[in-house]
């Protein structure tokens, strides 16, 4: 049972009640420093939000690998949402910042703050169910919009199926039954969803003949958008979005990355990796550590496929070195306790990935750690590419 929550009646999942604890207690901090905070986000309040719409979004992919097609469109949709999640966040905290005066320009009491404050979060929290919705039905269409691109020679038609009922919207009602080539670019702007609480979908069809004349419908600019094909269910005319500055969403992208290394924490430390074709030290296992995870997947790589592909490769690092090509050896001259970085390769979509190993000297023991990852051949340099006598 959730206490001291502010805002609507007792949401369905337990995850807003999470965030509506939480908007209680940043109300009070609100208040109490009359004042923004310096990030203009409440960070647990968006990461409340973005793990539950990137957790929606996993489950619409069902898992989906990492060197799948799918994996870039999984997590390009994820990043998205977090970065909507700040934008909420700080449009909210927007709102609550200008009731701490009132129409006279004077301080308001806590009671009055209070009151005028459960307005905004019972807002927010409405919105937000609504929202995490949108996310699912979005990724849900995205990971469907990947089977059909899959299977597009197969089944080269798309047919809109409208819930025809009292509550079918005049924005999908035009599209009922309509059937489209899967290469008709009228899909990149009118794919569900169409609008909030969106029930039509698509299905696929081996023969079929284009639909004539097709009467368009009104389609809100925020969803004008094909989520399987930009990797957005939140656009940047979406008005959180397009209202909050660089910063908070730059928090959103943080907020992400931070996940990221989590999960490879989670995955990678405590593991070793034994590779006996390395130019010295092979008697000793390859290791994970904190700092190197998180030197990896802040290293940044040009094109956006190839970040995500790159992060991918972090993830699964312990089983890609295990049977990733050995290039050889670099010394390391500058500091005696590092011998030098083993660097191995592996080639995704027909680029090359080099993953550095530090080789270290401590208390006269061999140790290797997993150090970054690159596409930079610049780590080929002076390497010793054969292996130690």
């Amino acid at each position: 049972m959730h206490t001291a929550r502010l805002g609507a009646d007792e949401p369905p999942m337990e995850w807003m009640g999470n965030v509506g604890d939480a908007w209680a207690d940043v109300v009070r901090r609100l208040f109490k420093e009359q004042g923004l905070p310096d990030e203009l986000i409440e960070r647990e309040i968006v990461s409340l939000q973005g793990d539950a719409f990137a957790q929606s979004i996993e489950d619409s992919f069902q898992g989906v690998e990492w060197n799948s097609p799918d994996y870039e469109i999984c997590e390009t949709l994820k990043r998205n949402t977090w970065n909507f999640s700040a934008a909420k966040n700080y449009n909210d905290l927007i709102r609550l910042n200008s009731l701490l005066l009132d129409d006279k320009d004077n301080i308001r009491s806590w009671s009055a703050f209070k009151r005028e404050a459960r307005k905004v979060v019972g807002d927010s929290m409405r919105y937000l169910e609504t929202e995490h919705r949108t996310v699912t039905i979005a990724a849900q269409k995205a990971a469907k919009w990947a089977e059909i691109q899959r299977d597009k020679y197969l089944f080269p038609f798309v047919q809109f199926d409208v819930v025809m009922d009292k509550h079918t919207s005049d924005i999908c009602r035009p599209l009922h039954d309509v059937v489209m080539s899967v290469g008709n670019p009228l899909l990149e702007a009118y794919y569900p969803p169409n609008h909030f609480n969106c029930r039509t979908s698509v299905r696929r069809l081996r023969r079929g003949k284009e639909t004539k004349n097709i009467i368009l419908p009104e389609i809100p600019e925020a969803f004008k958008n094909n989520a399987g094909i930009s990797g957005l269910v939140f656009t940047d005319v979406n008005k959180y979005i397009e209202n909050a500055p660089k910063q908070a969403l730059n928090e959103g992208n943080k907020a992400y990355v931070k996940t990221l290394i989590k999960q490879a924490k989670l995955n990678l430390i405590g593991k070793k990796v034994m590779r006996n074709d390395l130019y010295e030290g092979g008697d000793s296992p390859i290791i994970f550590s904190s700092r190197g995870i998180k030197d990896a997947i802040n290293n940044p790589v040009e094109g956006k496929d190839l970040y995500y592909l790159k992060n991918a490769i972090v993830l699964e690092m312990d089983e890609i070195l295990k049977d990733a090509e050995y290039l050889g050896f670099s010394k390391y001259k500058s500091e005696k306790s590092i011998k030098g970085s083993h660097i191995f390769k592996v080639a995704l979509k027909n680029t090359p990935f080099y993953m550095i190993v530090r080789h270290y000297k401590e208390g006269g023991q061999d140790i290797k750690r997993f150090y970054s990852v690159t596409t930079k051949d610049a780590v080929l340099k002076d390497l010793i590419r054969t292996k130690k006598p």
